[in-house]
């Protein structure tokens, strides 16, 4: 993930991010604090919010599809 949060970066995509995601990235890159809110809003800017799951069928049923599975 370190690699893809560097591209994003370097593209000027923002990232935010639940709890998991800003303890695997806070320290190499700026990453907010993504809220409830976000795992359903589809943005009209560079903003991408991280949500790390545990099972692939979680991350296939939230309410916005659009997932990478690692």
């Amino acid at each position: 993930m370190p690699d893809a949060a560097k591209a994003l970066q370097e593209n000027n995509v923002e990232l935010q991010g639940d709890r998991s995601t800003r303890k695997i990235l806070g320290g190499q890159f700026p990453v907010g604090e993504a809220t409830e809110e976000d795992w359903q809003t589809e943005y009209r800017d560079l903003i991408l919010s991280i949500n790390i799951v545990e099972w692939e069928v979680t991350a296939m049923l939230l309410p916005i599809a659009d997932c990478l599975l690692l």
